[in-house]
């Protein structure tokens, strides 16, 4: 193999030194030239210079040490990086998993048929006004997704609308409402899966409505974690 190399001028008290250039190594070894200056200038204890169109180099009997130290660098990384893309991988599985088990929690205003253990009283509250608010928006976002959908299929109103059918007066929040409605019931169901339950029964709410417009609201809402039994054979 033949390697390129270059002399340097002669440098006080050290005689003449033989250098080489990171594009002379890149080539000679077939590295990618651009990660291994990335790695000289991440590696303080590597004797480098730089020339004066920004050119690295490092001595000539440096090199064979510098490339298998690069090398196992990005061995190392790539390493990690897959190590990263398998941990990821395995969040994903595991939201995923919650996220189908939550799905599947009943819940109810009324009682079950199934036999159940009590578990114990979940709860969540949820505002449009003060500081509840931003909490409200945040969530919003997060069930952004699902809530659009919920508005395709029609099972949600696709503009504000008001109050009248409970109050006979003009307010904007109705939409609002039921996005908070919806959201209320799947975290109520997040606290239930956190606590080991698979069913929530004797679901209430209470709603509360600012006087100054009814365009402010409050939502309570709580209900009964409970595990079902299972079937005996």
């Amino acid at each position: 193999m033949s390697v390129i190399r270059f002399e340097d001028e002669y440098e006080a008290n050290q005689g003449r030194t033989i250098r080489m250039k990171t594009k002379d190594i890149a080539k000679n070894y077939r590295i990618e030239q651009e990660s291994f200056e990335d790695f000289l200038q991440k590696t303080p204890e590597i004797k480098k210079e730089y020339g004066m169109m920004g050119a690295i180099s490092i001595e000539d009997n440096m090199v064979d040490s510098v490339v298998a130290q690069f090398k196992q660098k990005e061995i190392e990384k790539r390493q990690n990086q897959r190590k990263k893309e398998l941990a990821i991988a395995q969040e994903t599985e595991d939201r995923d998993k919650k996220s189908e088990k939550i799905k599947q929690i009943i819940v109810t205003t009324g009682d079950l048929h199934q036999a159940y253990d009590i578990i114990g009283p979940v709860y969540f509250q949820v505002s449009n006004k003060g500081l509840f608010s931003s909490a409200l928006d945040k969530l919003t976002k997060k069930y952004a997704a699902e809530i659009d959908a919920m508005k395709e299929s029609g099972t949600m109103s696709q503009a504000r609308a008001d109050w009248s059918f409970l109050y006979g007066e003009w307010s904007v929040g109705q939409n609002q409402f039921e996005s908070a409605f919806y959201i209320a019931t799947q975290e109520l169901k997040k606290r239930a899966a956190l606590v080991g339950g698979d069913a929530i029964i004797g679901m209430r709410q209470d709603i509360d409505l600012d006087s100054n417009g009814f365009s402010f609201f409050y939502l309570q809402m709580y209900g009964t974690a409970v595990k079902i039994k299972e079937k005996q054979e």
